[in-house]
């Protein structure tokens, strides 16, 4: 593990990676990394909680015992009370998979898959939009007026 003043705040001293997964900190991302590289990802799924470690902890598991390869997590907040889990993956054929477990087990804020293409050009999934109340999604639709419908 680096030295604490290179790693989040939030993340305790004796916290310790499972084995086949690993830590890399970037000064704002944490990045949990399985043993498999990375490879041929074409988006993630995005999970968001309050509880940074806890998100953390979704990210190991899903590592370790589902079959992801990277996941990261913000250090620290720029808008708004919650941390994102992004968990990456080939493609968003997991999402129901996803959606289960997470309301069996880990009971957190599930925004379904977002394809990189997507998130550089601004565009969120129908799943996400519906998940937000009338008066998010009307502010979300006013501010992305080239959205595709």
């Amino acid at each position: 593990m680096p030295k604490r003043g290179s790693w989040p705040e939030w993340l305790p001293a004796d916290f310790v990676a499972p084995d086949r997964v690993r830590f890399e900190f970037d000064g704002y991302w944490l990045n949990i990394l399985g043993e498999e590289p990375p490879v041929g990802i074409t988006g993630k799924y995005l999970f968001f909680h309050e509880d940074p470690l806890g998100l953390v902890r979704i990210a190991i598991t899903e590592i370790a015992e589902h079959g992801f390869r990277r996941a990261k997590v913000n250090s620290t907040l720029v808008s708004g009370p919650e941390h994102v889990l992004c968990l990456y993956d080939l493609d968003g054929s997991r999402g129901r998979e996803l959606r289960d477990r997470n309301a069996e087990r880990y009971h957190v804020k599930y925004r379904w898959w977002k394809a990189d293409a997507d998130t550089y050009a601004g565009r969120y999934s129908e799943e996400f939009l519906t998940d937000l109340d009338p008066a998010q999604r009307r502010a979300y639709e006013r501010s992305h007026p080239h959205r595709e419908r």
